[in-house]
């Protein structure tokens, strides 16, 4: 999930500039979030420890996920913009 949302959609909406995906890139930031916490969780579970690899992706995502939400909530509300 962080490959797809973090760096395929990513990329989509960045060379498309369609403002829905902005919002698909942000939920589904925060979806590879949660995935990546239960992964950590259940690496601890059964192995031990998580790798650094792993932390540092769930890191990486939680960082592209909030830039995301930041950049979808920033849209202006074309009612209140256009009067």
């Amino acid at each position: 999930t962080s490959s797809g949302f973090g760096v395929l959609a990513s990329m989509v909406a960045l060379i498309t500039r369609r403002w829905g995906m902005t919002w698909i890139c942000a939920l589904g930031g925060w979806f590879a979030c949660v995935d990546g916490v239960l992964a950590i969780w259940s690496r601890q579970s059964s192995e031990g420890s998580p790798g650094i690899g792993l932390v540092l992706a769930e890191i990486s995502m939680v960082v592209i996920a909030t830039c995301w939400f930041r950049t979808a909530w920033s849209k202006p509300d074309p009612k209140i913009a256009g009067s």
